[in-house]
Formats: structure tokens, sequence, C-alpha cells
């Protein structure tokens, strides 16, 4: 938008206030005054107003509303009363503006079913919050408000009635002070095209034929013929607007359902398909009808959200038929033709309110056909014992709007004619344009699909490289633990020969220490042999006594035990001197001893020796095993992951191939799609010249 400012911009806010269109230059500044009083709004945040301030804001909100349309409507304000209702689906709610005075009535409470009290929050909205800016926004326009919710059972629906209701009033209020309520240039048929259609049904019961002109063509005679009385008399008040022909041809022998049915089914496609984009329709309009005490009120809008809301007390509630059509079928009727017409219909009984009203579906199908047709208009319609039954519809919904290109032609703006021309121009191009729509959605689509397509691709091939991925890992850890466990089978062997080692040790110390001890004993024999020769050899040569000898026969035991001790103690010499050359003559001598202890000592080296190359050689040995096996264990793994890369590679060079082919595949159909895009655009292009041409 030309000349706006975005929130929070560092411009200054002097600067913002002139560069900013004096119709939100009101709603700018409130809000500027929120931001200052140091308020939380966070645009598109469903807790903006989480902070205690959402009441605030509401009111500031409306009064910069209600003080920019008083600012817009300065210099055309309207006089008068004017009023809108807005049904959405079940909703239904009742504005008023009065600009001769001031008051504001508003009755929206409860908002919606559940719970019983009504909802307290939309989002982040407070429902209540909608009664203070709509108050706001009156009291800055300076204008009366009645708001009235007439139905509603869901709070979103009645809150979004509400604001389109007075958008809606407030737009008629416009209208009506630039005086384009019951005049004012419209819609031609040339601009929109023909409105006629002409639609057949046919099912096993019946056989019907409908033809729906919009535009009230002269050429096209008016005949209504169902078989039905009550039938012909309902159609023929819905088409008095329009120009309608019906007839059926139905299994009337059994009962009216099927013919009715199926007759308001068709007519309501048929209105439908006649109205096609509803372009220039008013789209929402409601009508009254009155008699006597009883009042009904209809509003329709041709939504495409078929539903159908009634609270009429029918006539006929004790009775069975209404002429020739049963009273059932009469609220079936309505609903078929309105969900096949694609529009939002509620009849409201104003008078009597909850009672029974003798001419409640009279008065119905006199607000219904002042709602519906092309034309507006204030009809008085015909006198029902004397008194005149009326129906009022200030705008119904076929009529067209006012179209703005011919409105500036009509009052004679400069360069106007020229635009209408260049909107006949424009509708001659219309289908081709609509051609070149449908052709960019179908590449869209293709687009879209291969897209998709490749994507889908793209999917599957991270999903088997993570599948690969996953397998590689798995045997890795496959690996892992088997060489683990491997490793301990070794180390368990290691630890037995080990044991077996320190066993053998054992034993051979254990071996040389009891022949160590053998040859000790042996040696000690000798000596105590030698020694017990020598003394026998003194006893023989008489060098000596004897034991019995020494000692006598008449000594006690002690005495004898004494010289026992004395003669085992003493040798069997003369003398000391011989005693000692008899000791040294049985002695080995130093050289003897000497060598003894060096041969003992080489001995004891050389066994030592002799372990300690053995151990080595064990150890050289078991190495030498440990080794090779490592050796072979990595040369198994080598070949084991050789193998791996060489399926993997493989698999991949076979998926790249693959993926280059519907890469290639890919860019030729882009290729293709830019060629005949740019050839349909030519085509599109040359052909909207020679209709410009041709229309020039």
């Amino acid at each position: 938008m030309a000349g706006m400012v975005p929130f929070g911009s560092p411009c200054s806010e002097k600067e913002h206030i002139e560069k900013s269109p004096p119709v939100v230059t009101p709603l700018a500044l409130a809000l500027g005054e929120a931001w200052r009083a140091g308020q939380l709004l966070r645009p598109h945040s469903n807790d903006a107003f989480v902070q205690g301030c959402d009441s605030e804001v509401a009111e500031l909100v409306g009064s910069a509303l209600g003080a920019a349309l008083r600012q817009m409507l300065d210099e055309r304000r309207p006089s008068g009363s004017f009023r809108f209702l807005v049904p959405l689906d079940e909703a239904l709610t009742d504005l008023s503006l009065d600009f001769s005075e001031a008051s504001v009535e508003i009755a929206l409470a409860p908002f919606g079913a559940f719970p019983p009290a009504g909802r307290q929050r939309i989002g982040s909205f407070r429902t209540a919050l909608t009664e203070v800016i709509l108050r706001r926004v009156a009291e800055e326009l300076k204008v009366g408000l009645k708001v009235k919710k007439l139905r509603g059972d869901n709070a979103h629906h009645i809150v979004e009635a509400t604001f389109k209701s007075f958008a809606r009033c407030l737009r008629r209020a416009m209208d009506a002070a630039s005086g384009l309520v019951n005049g004012g240039p419209r819609f031609s048929a040339a601009v929109l095209g023909e409105r006629r259609v002409q639609k057949k049904r046919g099912t096993k019961e019946t056989n019907i034929d409908i033809s729906v002109d919009l535009d009230l063509s002269p050429e096209t005679p008016e005949r209504v013929a169902t078989g039905f009385h009550t039938l012909d008399a309902l159609l023929r008040r819905l088409g008095s607007g329009l120009q309608l022909t019906a007839s059926c041809v139905g299994d009337a022998w059994i009962d009216e359902h099927h013919s009715v049915e199926d007759v308001m089914i068709t007519v309501g496609q048929a209105l439908h398909q006649a109205l096609g984009s509803k372009a220039g329709c008013c789209r929402m309009a409601f009508a009254e009808a009155a008699y006597q005490s009883a009042q009904v009120l209809c509003v329709m809008d041709l939504s495409n959200r078929p539903m159908l809301c009634s609270d009429l007390q029918w006539q006929g509630q004790q009775e069975e038929m209404a002429e020739d059509v049963s009273v059932e079928m009469l609220h079936h009727a309505f609903e078929s033709f309105v969900v096949n017409a694609a529009m939002t219909v509620h009849l409201v009984q104003v008078r009597p309110e909850g009672a029974v009203s003798p001419c409640a579906l009279d008065l119905a199908l006199a607000a219904a056909e002042a709602a519906l047709p092309a034309e507006n208009g204030f009809r008085k319609d015909r006198e029902i014992d004397g008194d005149a039954e009326y129906c009022k519809s200030e705008r119904p919904v076929l009529a067209l709007q006012a179209s703005a290109l011919e409105m500036q032609a009509s009052v004679g703006w400069p360069g106007a004619s020229m635009k209408v021309r260049q909107a006949r121009v424009e509708k001659l191009t219309r289908k081709f344009e609509l051609e070149k729509h449908k052709q960019e959605i179908v590449a869209f689509e293709m687009d879209h699909i291969e897209q998709a397509h490749v994507e889908e691709q793209r999917q599957i091939h991270r999903f088997s490289l993570r599948e690969r991925l996953r397998q590689n890992r798995a045997a890795k850890d496959e690996w892992e633990a088997r060489g683990h466990e491997l490793w301990q089978e070794n180390m368990k062997v290691r630890m037995t020969r080990e044991n077996e080692q320190m066993r053998f040790s054992d034993k051979v110390l254990r071996t040389q220490q009891e022949k160590e001890l053998t040859l000790r004993r042996q040696a000690a024999e000798e000596v105590l042999k030698g020694t017990q020769d020598f003394e026998s050899g003194l006893v023989t040569l008489g060098l000596t006594k004897t034991k019995e000898d020494v000692i006598p026969e008449d000594s006690s035991e002690e005495e004898t035990d004494s010289v026992e001790k004395l003669l085992a103690q003493t040798s069997k010499v003369a003398s000391a001197k011989e005693l000692v050359e008899a000791l040294q003559a049985k002695l080995p001598t130093g050289q003897e001893l000497n060598y003894e202890a060096n041969l003992f000592m080489r001995k004891i080296k050389e066994s030592k020796e002799a372990g300690a190359i053995a151990r080595r050689e064990r150890e050289r040995r078991r190495r030498r095993v440990l080794v090779e096996q490592q050796r072979e264990q990595e040369m198994l793994e080598e070949n084991q992951l050789e193998q791996v890369l060489l399926e993997k590679l493989g698999r991949e060079s076979i998926e790249e191939s693959a993926i280059s082919y519907r890469s290639w595949r890919v860019n030729m159909f882009e290729e293709v799609f830019v060629r005949n895009r740019q050839a349909r655009q030519q085509q599109y292009i040359a052909q909207k010249r020679a209709d410009k041409e041709e229309a020039g």
C-alpha cells in the first residue's frame, strides 16, 4: 500500500504519521499509544493479548476504526437508518445503523451452545471484546447501533457474521449516500455473458426438463407444468423474478415424493449453473413478508455452503396434506432447492414467535420470492381477506451490482469509454487467459508430480544408503566381537603356557634340590664310613682300646654311659699328633675342596644358563606363533573388507548410473515443458493480438 510504513521501522513518529494516509492515521496513533504504554503486541501470535491489555487494545482499535470511518464519511454522510442480516451456516445476526441517533444495543451472548454459558475465547480473542469494539466504533462514528443474534451455535460463526453484517450495512449506507441503492447502472449481459441454462434429469421415477433464464429473455415462454398444483404455485412464486420453465412426468400414481424432490433438485442445480461464478450478484439479501399479525423473514446467501435453517410453524401440524402435496414435503422441497443451489437460507418466523401461524408457508414463499429475483423493488402482491400481503427487499441476491467502469462512463468521467472498451476486449480474451491458466495448472501439477517422483527416488536412495550403513556397522561390530573373542582365547592359551612353564621351572628346581640333598647324604655317609674304618684299624693295630676294655663289668649303668660318651668323643690314637695326622690323611686337601666347589658352582651356572636359554627359546617360539596368528587374522580381515568394498562400489555404480539416467530424464522433461510453455505463450500472445486487432 502506497505511503504505508511497516510497524517497527526506524523512522520517527512524525514521519510515520506524515507518510501514512489520513484514513489509517488514527489507527496507527492508537496502536502507537498502546505500544508506548508498554503493552505486548506481537503480530500473528496467539499469546499477543495475554498480558491483561486486550480490553484497552480493543477500545483503541474500535476508536481508531470509528475515527477513520468518520473522516471518510465527512463529505457524504448518509442519513436515515440501514439494516443488514448476514447468515453464516447456522448463525444469523441482525444489525442496524441509524445515522439520526446515537444509541447502542448489542445482544450477542451466549457465544455458542457449548458450554451452556457460551465460549469465553476464540483462540486468544475474548468473545466479549466484540461488543467493546462495536460500541467504540459506533461512539466514534456517532451513529445508532443495534445488533441482535437471531441464531447461532458456533462462537466463531457468530463473531464472523456480526462483523460481516456491520461491513455490509456500512456499505449499504455508503451506496445510499452515493445514490446507488434503487437505481444506477448495472452490469450488462454483454459483460457477464449469457446466464441461461436448460437442464434435464431422468431417473427411474421421473423425467424432468428445467429452463432458467436470469436475464428475463422475452423469447422464452413461461410454462410450469409438474402435475401438482401446489408445486406449480411454489415454482411460479420462486421464479416470478426470473424466467423459469419446468415440466415433469413422474410416478404421480404412487405419490408426489419423487416428483417434488427431483423437480426442486433440478431447479436448484439449474440456478447454480446459471449463476456461474456469481460475478456481479449482490450475493446476500433478506426480505420480510407480513400478513395481519404474522411476519416471516427470509435471509439468503449465495455462499456455496448449502444450509437451510427454519423455525416456521406450519399450518398443517395436525393435517397431512396441503392440497395435493404432503406437508412434510414442503420443508423437504425447500431443503432440496437450497442444497442444490449451494445457498445458505434462513427462514425466521418473527410473529407470532413460537406459535402456529396459519399463513407461515405463504409468507415464507413471499419473502423468498422477494429476496431471490434479479430486480430490486417493493411489491404489493395480492390481498388476502381484505388485507394486503406485502413483502420488501431492498436488494435481492440475484440483483446485479453497479459496474465501476459503467458508473464512470455514465457520469462522464474522462477515459471511461476507453475503459469499457478495454473491458470488452478483456472479456474476449478471457477464455484464452483461462486456457492459459489451465495449462499452467497442468504444467505445475506435472512438475509437482515429477518432483514428488524424484523426491521419492531420493528417499529410497537415502533409505538404501542408511540400510547399507547399518549393515556395515553390524558387520564391523560382529568382526570386533569375533576379534575380541579370539583375543580372549589367545590370552587363555598364553596363561596356560605360562602356568605350564612355571610348573616346569618349579619341578626343575625341586629336582636340583633333591640332587644336592642326595649328594650331601652320600658325602656324610662316606665320611662316617671312613671314620668307622679308621677306628676299626686303630683297634686292630692295638693303638686304642675297645668298649669292653674301657668299661669294667662291675660299673654301674651311669658310669657305663659316661664312659661311652667319653670314648665316642676321643679318637683311638696314642697321641694328638697321631690323631691329627690320621684326620689329615682322611680329610681332602684344600685344592680338592676348591676344585669340588668350583665344579659344583660351574654346574649350577650351566644349569641356570641352560634354563634361561630354554626360556628365551620358548618365549621366541610363542611370540613367533602369536605374530603368525595376528598376521593371518589381519590378512583375513583385509580380504573380507576388500570383498565388502568391491560389493559396495559395484552397487553404488549401478545406483549412480540409474540416478544419473533419472536426472537426465527429468532435465529432458523440464526442457520439453519449457519449450511447450513458450510455444503456448507465443500462441496466446499471437491470438490475443489478433483478437485485439479484430475488436479494434
